[in-house]
């Protein structure tokens, strides 16, 4: 359950990028979100050092275009849980960066 409640808000956070034509994602995450992240297929690239900011974290950026193609090429759970979510969604939602 847990798994499918944060598909749905990574999958939420693309379509708004989608929406606002938003090409890249930035954040100052705590490195073991970066490798949460990464295990859902989505990789960020580290840019700069560690800063502190409420503990240390790291400062990353990743272009949506390369997150949606890795993982659409790599057919991660995240692309299939999209793939099975479009499929059975209600007229007029489409899918990302389709």
């Amino acid at each position: 359950m847990m798994t499918y409640m944060t598909y749905g808000l990574i999958r939420g956070v693309l379509e708004i990028c989608d929406e606002y034509r938003i090409g890249y994602i930035c954040a100052v995450m705590e490195p073991a979100l970066i490798r949460i992240l990464s295990r859902f297929g989505l990789n960020f690239e580290h840019i700069g050092g560690l800063v502190e900011h409420h503990g240390l974290r790291q400062p990353c950026a990743a272009r949506l275009a390369d997150l949606i193609e890795h993982n659409r090429a790599n057919r991660t759970l995240l692309w299939q849980y999209t793939e099975r979510y479009v499929s059975h969604a209600p007229d007029g939602i489409l899918p990302i960066a389709a």
